[in-house]
Formats: C-alpha cells, sequence, structure tokens
C-alpha cells in the first residue's frame, strides 16, 4: 500500500484471488481523488506465490517499481 508522492493515486499489491488456481501478484492503481480504479499490473502466474513486497512510485510519476520475493525488479508504465 502506497500513495503517490502527490497523493493522487494509491498503489496495492497482492494476489489475484478471483480464480484459485490463478496465485498471481498484481498492483491495482487507484485515483483517490474520483475513487476509481485507473490500472492493473499482474506477473505471470507463480507456483510459490512470490509477491510485491516492496512498491516505490517514480518522483515524476512515470513508473512504479516492484520488488518481489523472488527477488525480481519490475518497472511498470504509469505514465498514461
Amino acid at each position: 500500500l502506497l500513495f503517490s508522492p502527490d497523493g493522487q493515486l494509491l498503489a496495492l499489491g497482492g494476489l489475484d484471488k478471483t480464480n484459485p488456481n490463478n496465485n498471481r501478484p498484481t498492483i491495482l492503481l487507484w485515483d483517490v481523488a474520483n475513487n476509481r480504479e485507473v490500472a492493473m499490473f499482474q506477473r505471470p502466474p507463480d507456483p510459490n506465490g512470490a509477491f510485491f513486497f516492496l512498491l516505490e512510485f517514480d518522483p515524476q510519476l512515470q513508473s512504479l517499481t516492484t520488488w518481489s520475493m523472488d527477488q525480481t525488479m519490475r518497472l511498470w508504465d504509469i505514465s498514461a
């Protein structure tokens, strides 16, 4: 759970539980002012259940960096 530097976006990390066989690490990007989802990012299914444990916004709000339990780092484009 992380707010963007300007407080306009909220990033929520967890596992997609819509399909019990899915187990996909998921990030939801939420527009706080308009109370709506603006983006969803998912990694491929992971049999070991590796999830995001750290989130960080780029100060210019162009990207969101995630670190996962499997020691991978990903850079997600949030500029759109």
